[in-house]
């Protein structure tokens, strides 16, 4: 990172590295750093949401993960983005933004077999 600050992926690298050790601070401080060299590089903003998640702040994951599919550059990891906010959101039982975001998932990429057996395991349970 000293010999080329604006390489997000050094920032990303480092961070998980930090993460790995217990560092979750430090690796939050990084992932930060990591963002602000490249704001458009989509991975180093999931590998923070994943942080956030495992720490079960989830309001921070949720608003990681969105600029995370903000920036993704394909459908696939775009609906693997959406996903995890499904479980976020399941997780804290938001059910309404749990099925808004498992529609977005099956949106971008309709062969996601999990998430279609998700959503009609869900609407079979709501009765629609």
């Amino acid at each position: 990172t000293e010999a080329d600050p604006t390489n997000a992926p050094s920032w990303q690298a480092w961070a998980i590295m930090e993460r790995d050790n217990g560092d979750v601070e430090e690796a939050r401080r990084l992932f930060k750093k990591g963002t602000e060299a490249n704001p458009t590089y989509a991975p180093v903003w999931q590998a923070w949401a994943i942080l956030e998640k495992k720490q079960k702040n989830y309001p921070q994951a949720i608003q990681v993960y969105l600029n995370a599919a903000k920036y993704a550059d394909n459908l696939k990891s775009r609906a693997r983005i959406y996903f995890e906010l499904v479980t976020i959101f399941g997780n804290i039982g938001n059910y309404e933004e749990k099925n808004k975001y498992l529609l977005l998932s099956i949106e971008a990429n309709p062969k996601d077999h999990i998430a279609q057996a998700m959503l009609g395991r869900n609407y079979g349970f709501q009765g629609n």
